[in-house]
């Protein structure tokens, strides 16, 4: 997302990019945004890379499908993984059991030794099925 030279004011909230930072201090994530992914054939601009979860390299993050449809197979042979989420149009209450469902979800891809407790009793569970 590029910013407009010729806006003067406060820039209008990012309400994705908020939820995410208080999901990184509650849940200890390392995010990174905005994301640009430079390809072979163009660039992804990504509202965030979560790393240690999905793919080796972690999740890119995008609002429109569009921006990655075109690169998926480069994407994730580079060792990322990608998903899209709504944008959020206002200030939402930030649901931990919901992120802890979605980045479960996805799984750990860091360190083992770095795995968060909150992480470990999902996979626990999908083993003992």
């Amino acid at each position: 997302m590029t910013a407009n030279p010729n806006y003067v004011g406060d820039p209008m909230p990012d309400f994705l990019i908020e939820e995410w930072r208080q999901a990184a201090a509650d849940l200890g994530l390392a995010i990174e945004a905005p994301f640009l992914l430079q390809l072979r054939d163009g660039r992804i601009e990504a509202r965030l890379l979560l790393r240690n979860f999905g793919n080796a390299n972690g999740m890119l993050i995008v609002t429109d499908f569009g921006v990655v449809e075109p690169f998926t197979d480069e994407v994730v042979a580079r060792g990322y993984g990608y998903s899209t989420l709504s944008e959020r149009i206002s200030r939402a209450a930030y649901d931990r059991d919901a992120f802890v469902e979605m980045l479960r979800d996805w799984g750990w891809s860091g360190p083992e030794e770095e795995r968060p407790a909150w992480c470990v009793e999902a996979d626990v569970e999908r083993n003992e099925d």
